[in-house]
């Protein structure tokens, strides 16, 4: 039955159009107009049919065979069609009817169409996949922005970085620049004060022959103005004592603090009593004594020291910017071997030149009043009417000071490390202008 339709279709399509060509071979001697009218009714029956029959086919209607078009003649004697070449309005009315039935079928398709997707994503699984694939498209889009962040973070290290660091070791470079000039001037200063007070105490004591027997009047007064002016920390006069001066120096310390306003009795009196003092910080003595404390002319009568000096000569300090209340007066200062070393270096120097070049600087040591780490600055004195050195002026330089002065309040982060030439080494932290010792 199918194969009979398919036939008789054929059939028809192929009437039309050998009747179309007879038409148009015996129309040719007609006006062109009417040929152009001819192809127009032919596009409109053929669409027309094919339609019809596709719509028919589709619902498995029968297809009625179309009779063969009887011909008509013309008064002229040309052939017309008759029947199928119908007016202009006929078929129009066809195709219409062929578009109506085409919205018909492709409406009930597409609600038929509508249907089965609807019954398809109310499936189970169907909705079992859908939700896996919105769950893979979130991780992607996590990962992507992960990934996208590890990426600019990359780049931003990368063209940041340079500069920052750039700028980071300018800013230490100024801040440590400063601060290291600050202590050169800061310890330029305290040098030029103690080769002032040197000098002084050289013009007041001319002649070698009296010393070590000489007193300062007014030392408390202009030691402390000076210190002030220098920003230091106190300032000791040590005269360099022989051995066999030793008791005597001391008679005459003690007869001088007496003799002084605003020095009681007690002033440079240790537990063992009066005297020139070393403290045994080792316990080599065994001393006894709660200030640790030991006679010098006891323990050491001839000058020599426990570190092996060259020299065999005491140095105590008779006179301190501090006064009564300085606790190292009558402190033997070549006994500890820091400061022992920097006097006998200086009488090494004072031998071949004059006293300011002789100047030096201690090793890190520990300060006796404030027990921090610090160095001193010794000038060696020398009579104005001679050439052989006689004493010591000492002032210490505390580091902690200098540093509280060259770093700036809002300075933070920095640790500076002090090494002296014998490899003591101190830290300080700094944190917005406050010094930490380490």
């Amino acid at each position: 039955m199918r194969s009979h339709r398919r036939t008789k279709n054929k059939t028809v399509i192929h009437y039309h159009h050998e009747l179309y060509k007879l038409q148009i071979s015996q129309s040719q001697k007609r006006d062109p107009r009417t040929t152009k009218l001819f192809d127009s009714q032919y596009l409109h029956i053929v669409k027309a049919t094919s339609f019809c029959l596709r719509n028919l086919i589709s619902n498995k209607t029968k297809v009625a065979t179309t009779a063969p078009m009887p011909r008509s003649t013309n008064g002229n004697g040309n052939s017309s069609l008759s029947g199928t070449m119908g007016s202009s309005d006929e078929n129009r009315s066809m195709f219409s009817g062929g578009l109506r039935n085409r919205n018909r079928t492709n409406k009930s398709g597409s609600m038929l169409s509508s249907a089965n997707t609807q019954a398809t994503q109310n499936r189970p699984d169907h909705i079992k996949s859908k939700a896996r694939a919105i769950q893979t498209t979130r991780i992607l889009l996590c990962l992507s922005l992960l990934i996208l962040a590890a990426v600019l973070g990359a780049c931003v290290n990368i063209f940041f970085r340079k500069p920052e660091v750039t700028l980071a070791e300018e800013q230490f470079e100024s801040i440590a620049g400063r601060a290291t000039a600050y202590a050169k001037q800061t310890t330029r200063l305290k040098r030029l004060g103690v080769i002032t007070m040197a000098t002084t105490i050289g013009v007041a004591h001319p002649n070698a022959d009296t010393w070590p027997f000489v007193w300062i009047n007014g030392y408390d007064e202009i030691s402390s103005n000076l210190v002030e002016t220098v920003s230091g920390d106190g300032m000791g006069f040590a005269p360099l004592v022989e051995p066999d001066l030793l008791a005597e120096f001391e008679d005459f310390a003690y007869d001088s603090y007496s003799r002084m306003v605003g020095y009681p009795n007690t002033t440079a009196v240790s537990d063992f009593g009066r005297g020139v003092w070393a403290k045994d910080n080792k316990n080599e003595f065994n001393i006894e004594a709660a200030d640790q404390k030991y006679h010098e002319g006891v323990i050491h009568p001839n000058g020599e020291t426990s570190w092996g000096s060259s020299y065999e000569i005491f140095a105590p300090i008779l006179q301190h910017s501090d006064g009564a209340d300085a606790k190292p007066l009558m402190l033997n200062l070549r006994n500890e071997k820091r400061r022992g070393q920097t006097i006998d270096s200086i009488m090494d120097c004072s031998q071949d030149v004059n006293a300011t070049q002789c100047g030096q600087l201690t090793d890190l040591l520990l300060l006796t009043q404030r027990q921090q780490p610090a160095s001193l600055i010794m000038q060696p004195i020398f009579p104005a009417n001679d050439t052989k050195m006689t004493g010591i002026v000492s002032t210490p330089l505390v580091w902690e000071d200098v540093l509280v002065n060259a770093f700036g309040s809002k300075v933070k982060g920095i640790d500076c490390v002090l090494t002296s030439s014998t490899g003591i080494t101190h830290t300080y932290k700094v944190d917005e202008g406050n010094i930490v010792h380490m």
